[in-house]
């Protein structure tokens, strides 16, 4: 029988992973940075629809982007991974309409009661931890218990963002989302893929430690240079910033990963799954954090939005290459010649196994 965590080709353990992951966990969605008006949206692609994350004048929902009459796409999307903007749910075939928390059903009189009654958008359930937006279709547990000891580090995290600066949609991961993750939680790979990009920073190792269904791993950094350059960097910051030294991360089992070098930038990445067990749905979002004055973001920012870029188009290539030996991959036991760097990859193949 085929291991599932290794199983990168199957469309069964496809459905299997939407039915026990995707439907089970809370996900995150956005930052509330990033819908701050009514009517603001962020859209994502996972598998073959669409989750959509909307400020209805000041309560922020998530739904399905179908109508809920005949299947329409409530809100117009050129199939992007990930997109934005403002405007109205409406449905443009039969002007089914939702605002302020209602429903809205031209010539209403004319259905069966029976049939519309309690007719309403295809919600998912929306909790927020700080300003971070979580959003599950049927959760097992509640958003607190899912991050478990690191829920507060997460509402400090989310209240130290000031805005999103960049979105990447264009590094294409072609390979299943199980590979894409795997590669960003190793570090046996940097001096081979990063060696003049990630490998400068020198990390100290990427121990990872658990709790519950969150695991972390903290790298101090040797660059004595670097480390001197990020601590004046630092005082252009509000001091009340959450703040860790070294380049930190966390993956949010099972889609989400978030990542930091002192708490001076935030990434956060999504690795859903497409409808082709081949493809990822990758997004990575970079967010500013709170400063003394807003002309820092031109002076840091730029550099490292190419710098992540570049380190996220150097993946894309060798998670390529391990789709394309999948196939082959499958055939062997198991995952259990790992070399210390790719420890993590092991603690998410025991979560993988113990919800699958």
């Amino acid at each position: 029988m085929r291991e599932k965590a290794i199983d990168y080709t199957s469309s069964k353990t496809m459905y299997e992973e939407f039915e026990n992951l995707y439907k089970r966990f809370w996900h995150i969605g956005a930052h509330t940075s990033e819908i701050p008006n009514n009517r603001d949206y962020i859209i994502l692609d996972i598998y073959d629809f669409q989750v959509v994350i909307y400020n209805d004048n000041g309560n922020i929902i998530a739904f399905n982007n179908t109508c809920p009459h005949r299947g329409a796409r409530l809100i117009p999307n050129e199939n992007k991974i990930f997109s934005r903007g403002n405007g109205n749910i409406i449905c443009k075939y039969h002007g089914w309409k939702y605002s302020n928390k209602e429903l809205h059903i031209p010539s209403r009189d004319g259905f069966c009661k029976d049939s519309i009654e309690g007719r309403d958008l295809l919600h998912y359930h929306v909790e927020l931890c700080g300003e971070l937006i979580f959003f599950s279709y049927n959760p097992a547990q509640s958003l607190k218990k899912q991050l478990g000891d690191f829920y507060d580090e997460f509402k400090a995290i989310s209240h130290s963002i000031d805005s999103c600066v960049d979105i990447n949609t264009h590094s294409k991961y072609e390979a299943n989302w199980k590979i894409s993750l795997e590669n960003s939680i190793e570090g046996y790979h940097l001096p081979f893929v990063h060696s003049t990009t990630f490998m400068p920073l020198e990390l100290e190792g990427l121990a990872p430690t658990d709790t519950n269904d969150v695991i972390c791993s903290h790298s101090p950094m040797a660059n004595q240079k670097i480390i001197k350059k990020y601590a004046k960097i630092r005082n252009l910051f509000q001091e009340s910033n959450f703040y860790k030294e070294g380049y930190w991360c966390y993956h949010i089992f099972p889609f989400s990963f978030v990542a930091s070098s002192f708490g001076l930038h935030y990434s956060i990445m999504l690795f859903y799954p497409s409808n082709n067990p081949y493809k990822t749905n990758f997004s990575s979002r970079t967010y500013s954090v709170k400063a003394k004055s807003k002309d820092v973001q031109d002076i840091y920012y730029k550099g490292m939005i190419q710098a992540s870029w570049d380190i996220l188009n150097e993946d894309t290539e060798v998670v390529a290459l391990m789709q394309q030996g999948a196939s082959k991959f499958m055939n062997f036991p198991n995952f259990v010649y790992h070399q210390n760097m790719e420890n993590w990859i092991v603690k998410f193949h025991e979560l993988y196994k113990k919800y699958m």
